[in-house]
């Protein structure tokens, strides 16, 4: 375990309120996400914190590892129950985040779990509108075929 997850988990053991927020309105499972620390996710819940607690600006601690590619802290949300449809403030679910920023691995297990890429955040766009220029053919690929995205990414890479 790395010095952020071993200070959290001491903060539990003293009797931190595991859901206590900022003024930004994250708690504790926010910057576990930030920091990508799944080790922590359990402890965290099982102290009282809330899976799908919205910030200030909507975002949940799905929100946050969908755009940081945490590949792993994602799992383990959405394996304890996280809302894999969530809007934030600007009507943007984390498959909106996961798809902007190029993390197909992300938008697979979202999808895998039910996210719903037909959700039109509030500028109108579904996940697959938020897609990098660059990766806009990528990006179609990956809709089209994303439950065999694995086996295709390998076959590309192997030629």
């Amino acid at each position: 375990m790395n010095g952020s997850a071993d200070v959290i988990l001491a903060l539990l053991a003293s009797g931190v309120d595991a859901d206590a927020k900022t003024e930004n309105g994250y708690n504790a499972i926010h910057y576990a996400a930030s920091a990508s620390l799944s080790s922590v996710i359990d402890p965290l819940l099982l102290s009282g914190a809330d899976i799908d607690c919205a910030a200030k600006d909507g975002t949940t601690p799905l929100h946050i590892a969908a755009k940081l590619n945490a590949f792993n802290f994602a799992n383990a949300l959405i394996s304890f129950g996280a809302n894999v449809n969530a809007q934030d403030n600007t009507g943007s679910t984390p498959l909106h985040y996961a798809i902007a920023n190029s993390h197909f691995n992300v938008a697979k297990i979202l999808l895998s779990n039910g996210a719903d890429d037909s959700i039109r955040n509030n500028g109108g766009q579904t996940a697959s509108d938020t897609a990098p220029v660059p990766m806009i053919n990528q990006t179609r690929a990956f809709f089209a075929n994303w439950e065999d995205w694995d086996e295709m990414v390998e076959s590309i890479e192997i030629k």
